[in-house]
């Protein structure tokens, strides 16, 4: 009966083996494939990140684009004000001139006025004393 008991006791001990073996490759196979996921959802996740960098970078290089092309539309305008404003300035000195040319002209013109009512006043006279 001993022999018996030993042998079913080897045969149950073989079959704990087996299915602890068929359990362990199991375990290692849903390992492997859960590697493999992570591994493949891992790249895949670094591509769409790759793409997202790179589509970003491109929006980056068009504002940056859009910018130096502002940059140099506000350097143009800035030329462009500053040469107005030269010509402001030259042309407020010509208004002033203008100004003082025209004051000098009214006081001729009342000299003038001044001078024949003086020449009419001496023309009467004389011809009083005539």
């Amino acid at each position: 009966m001993l022999g018996k008991s030993a042998s079913a006791t080897g045969s149950r001990n073989s079959i704990k083996g087996t299915i602890m073996k068929t359990e362990k490759d199991e375990l290692l196979r849903v390992i492997e494939e859960e590697r493999r996921s992570f591994r493949i959802e891992r790249e895949k996740t670094a591509s769409e990140c790759g793409e997202r960098v790179n589509e970003k970078r491109t929006e980056l290089d068009s504002v940056h684009s859009a910018l130096r092309e502002e940059r140099h539309k506000n350097d143009d305008l800035r030329r462009s004000l500053d040469s107005s404003e030269k010509t402001v300035a030259e042309l407020s000195r010509d208004v002033e001139k203008m100004r003082l040319e025209l004051a000098g002209y009214q006081n001729t013109t009342e000299q003038l006025r001044d001078a024949q009512k003086n020449v009419g006043d001496l023309v009467e006279e004389r011809s009083d004393l005539q």
